[in-house]
């Protein structure tokens, strides 16, 4: 198993049988693909959420509550990696729930690392609607929509019904959208 890792940790995890690693090694896994992302940062194949389910654990809570921090630091796609782990989790504990919400209204994280962290919330509709009506009220910059359109993509129509979504699609400043509401 190390060799893999050291070899290929990207491959290793997304067409690894994950169930199978120890916490150790998961862990192995996560900080060879981050150290692969910093010689090859745009190395990260999208929709593989699938690909990772069950690799989150809640006793890495604290683990992956650092690596996300480290990866909205190194502004690389190592961040959708850390982000499709934590949306494949059944479920996030309280601590790195904290951490991703911090970083969805820090105005500094870049839009496109911010609506990743959207997806990955699940659970959390309250907080989604409150970061939206924030847009909304101007309290929370969004002018190229991409929280927006992760935020209804999100909330409609269980929470973001079909009467009250034209309120939130008058707020976009683009007239092009593509997400699927």
């Amino acid at each position: 198993n190390t060799l893999l890792i050291q070899i290929d940790p990207y491959y290793q995890a997304m067409h690894g049988d994950n169930s199978l690693f120890a916490i150790e090694q998961k862990k192995d896994i996560v900080l060879s693909v981050r150290q692969y992302a910093e010689n090859s940062p745009y190395f990260y194949k999208f929709n593989h959420s699938l690909d990772l389910q069950g690799f989150y654990d809640s006793r890495l809570e604290e683990f992956f509550a650092a690596e996300l921090q480290d990866a909205v630091r190194m502004q690389n796609h190592y961040i959708y990696f850390i982000c499709a782990i934590l949306k494949g989790a059944s479920e996030l504990g309280d601590g790195i729930c904290s951490v991703i919400k911090e970083n969805i209204i820090d105005s500094s994280v870049a839009d496109y690392d911010r609506d990743n962290l959207i997806y990955a919330l699940n659970d959390e509709d309250d907080f989604l609607l409150e970061v939206l009506n924030k847009i909304k009220d101007g309290e929370l910059d969004d002018d190229n929509d991409h929280l927006k359109e992760a935020l209804l993509n999100k909330l409609y129509p269980d929470v973001v019904d079909s009467k009250s979504v034209i309120q939130y699609l008058q707020l976009y400043h683009t007239t092009e959208r593509g997400g699927g509401i």
